[in-house]
């Protein structure tokens, strides 16, 4: 149920508005009625529930043009109809500065509050949709760097879909799945991928061995060190090693 409050200098107009229709028909609740602009902007700020404001314009010191600029710049998120006369349109205008979703001509008719409110509703809704995606995209985006930290931080030691998930609080099947989606590598690709990155850069010390090396990236076998090395470089450990050296020599002649 969305929420919206009513505001207008005249008290008959305020009534008139409580009582024309039932707004929760349309999705729709009046949760407040104001004689000034000065009052509605106080609840707002207040931190009411508040997706929705129908205003009049001209309203003692603080007009709706200027209420709609005050919500404009404090909370965007809220709709705002303008509610004017006919001879108050060119003023009504201005109101397109400040981001005005609709406005309404006097006298209002219950088919032009029909029109509204399911007008409304339709960009609410649309508004929840594209926020809640946002926030799923955030998520995931959040979510697989933790994940990916976690490998980073913990390669060497043994790793597994079942460890991380509980880590994450995820069901390992999903991990699994989840992980690939987002990042086209399933998990064990990755980690792998992690610890040839560090296995490189650990070879290119020529005081560290290499069943060193192999224990250091998580590996407690040498020969499927070896064999895990090769399938990913094309090289084994050692003819890396020695060909990385060959380079640096070369390049060190030059």
């Amino acid at each position: 149920m969305y929420h919206f409050i009513f505001v207008d200098d005249e008290d008959y107009i305020r009534e008139l508005f409580q009582e024309i229709m039932d707004y929760r028909e349309f999705g729709f609740e009046l949760a407040a009625s104001f004689s000034s602009a000065e009052q509605a902007l106080a609840y707002i700020r207040q931190g009411n529930k508040v997706d929705a404001v129908l205003t009049d314009i001209r309203m003692g010191d603080l007009s709706g043009i200027e209420l709609s600029e005050y919500i404009y710049a404090d909370r965007p998120d809220i709709a705002v109809v303008i509610i004017t006369g006919y001879g108050e349109f060119d003023y009504a205008q201005k109101a397109i500065r400040c981001n005005v979703f609709d406005y309404l001509l006097k006298p209002t008719s219950y088919t032009d509050l029909e029109r509204l409110f399911a007008a409304l509703k339709k960009a609410l809704d649309e508004k929840k949709d594209d926020t809640q995606e946002e926030e799923e995209e955030s998520y995931y985006v959040n979510m697989i760097q933790t994940l990916k930290d976690y490998i980073e931080l913990n390669f060497a030691g043994e790793i597994t879909l079942e460890t991380i998930s509980g880590e994450v609080g995820m069901n390992p099947a999903y991990l699994s799945r989840f992980f690939k989606q987002h990042t086209g590598s399933n998990f064990m690709e990755y980690l792998t991928a992690v610890r040839i990155k560090h296995a490189i850069r650990l070879l290119k010390d020529p005081t560290i061995k290499v069943y060193e090396i192999s224990s250091m990236v998580g590996y407690k076998s040498t020969k499927h060190f070896y064999k895990i090395f090769k399938k990913n470089t094309g090289l084994t450990p050692s003819s890396y090693r020695e060909k990385w050296e060959e380079q640096r020599n070369d390049t060190g002649n030059h």
